[in-house]
């Protein structure tokens, strides 16, 4: 069978097909429910239990397929080669089929659901589209993407590997409560959330040995409704830097013990760090950051308010790296004047959380007889408040203050 120009999609079943997806630069080939079956090519021929589908350059041995999926080719064919797909066992018998399709110029593959599927990618971009069986996948060099349909087909027995380039795997919003797990996932850049109405989706990283892989994990597509994300990166060996862009809703970042950038986004966010974090702040209202609740910050971990304010600088007086916060006596009294400039992050501490805890409590900290009452933020000032109580030194408020 032969394409020609455009881009095709070719559907594999059983028997010998030699299929060439011609001049186009998008051809699919998609596998179906009938390949994986009792006497997949006859009485006597076996059940098979997945297919494997080789779009690389090297040949894929028994044992590589074994390693890889658990499963075997038949007992009367060593070798996958480049361009062909075969079938997969449960044992490696003689008697089981050898038959194999022929593919060349495919791009893309899209798998039909059920068994298991391991796929190998070219060195050119290749788009795999994976099933609900457990799936295997490869990609190879290129800029690669992987779309897993819903976060509830994503389990451990599946595995995702890239290459040389940028992949991306898109997982889609589904509102199921265990979400995507990945596992053991290497050379993946890119986790990005496709919006699914109101759905809200999960997340999860984990490995079995020490990964240092970075991850970028995006759901700023994610903004309808209640939509939002679940993020979860507690595992012990999940040690690489994370770059987390938040919903539009009310997300859940757990951090992991790795460097991680995190911005939530807007909606009230919970984020929980472990390892040094940067928290970027994308605005100064409810509708553009919400009112984030941020846990075990450590000393090593950054505010970053350079999506909030044009420049920056310290309003406290500093020396070298020390920064001198006014005492919470002057800050009460109006005649101390401390001037806030826009543009400007100001550290306070007063001697009640209860005085600072909610931003009405804060409208009234700034009022005459007020509890800071002694700060003066210019006309059309646009700073960062970031205040505790000295009877509470594990929690502090950050505010964002228009005047």
């Amino acid at each position: 069978m032969d394409g020609g120009a455009g881009n095709d999609t070719i559907h594999g079943s059983v028997k010998a097909d030699s299929i060439d997806g011609g001049a186009g630069t998008g051809d699919t080939y998609t596998t179906s429910t009938t390949q994986i079956a009792a006497n997949i090519e006859g009485a006597g021929t076996g059940t098979s239990t997945g297919i494997v589908i080789n779009l690389g350059s090297t040949a894929l041995t028994n044992a590589n397929v074994l390693a890889t999926s658990s499963k075997n080719l038949s007992g009367t064919k060593t070798t996958v080669e480049s361009g062909q797909v075969a079938y997969m066992f449960d044992a490696s018998l003689n008697t089981n089929s050898a038959v194999v399709d022929t593919l060349s110029n495919i791009e893309n593959i899209t798998l039909a659901g059920n068994g298991v599927n391991y796929v190998v990618g070219s060195d050119s971009a290749n788009v795999v589209t994976g099933g609900t069986g457990s799936d295997i996948i490869n990609v190879g060099k290129g800029d690669d993407t992987i779309n897993v349909d819903v976060a509830a087909n994503v389990t451990t027995a599946d595995l995702y590997t890239g290459g040389a380039g940028d992949d991306e795997i898109k997982v889609t919003a589904d509102s199921d409560a265990t979400g995507a797990v990945f596992d053991d996932m290497t050379g993946i850049e890119t986790i990005t959330a496709v919006a699914a109405g109101n759905a809200t989706i999960k997340i999860t990283l984990t490995s079995t040995a020490a990964s240092t892989q970075a991850f970028t994990i995006d759901a700023t597509a994610l903004t309808g409704g209640t939509a939002a994300m679940t993020f979860v990166a507690s595992d012990a060996e999940v040690d690489g830097a994370l770059t987390i862009k938040g919903s539009a809703g009310d997300d859940t970042i757990t951090a992991g013990d790795g460097t991680a950038t995190i911005t939530g986004g807007a909606g009230d966010d919970g984020i929980t760090l472990d390892g040094d974090a940067i928290i970027k702040f994308s605005g100064l209202t409810a509708a553009t950051n919400g009112a984030d609740t941020i846990a075990t910050f450590n000393t090593g971990d950054i505010y970053n308010f350079a999506d909030v304010l044009t420049s920056g600088s310290i309003s406290n007086t500093t020396s070298g790296t020390a920064i001198t916060l006014p005492t919470a006596a002057a800050l009460a009294v109006e005649a101390t004047s401390i001037p806030v400039a826009t543009n400007t992050v100001i550290l306070a501490e007063v001697a009640n959380t209860a005085d600072i805890d909610t931003a009405a409590d804060i409208v009234t900290a700034l009022t005459n007889t007020g509890v800071m009452d002694a700060l003066d933020f210019a006309a059309s000032a646009t700073s960062i408040l970031v205040v505790g109580g000295a009877d509470d030194d594990t929690t502090h408020y950050i505010y964002g203050i228009t005047n």
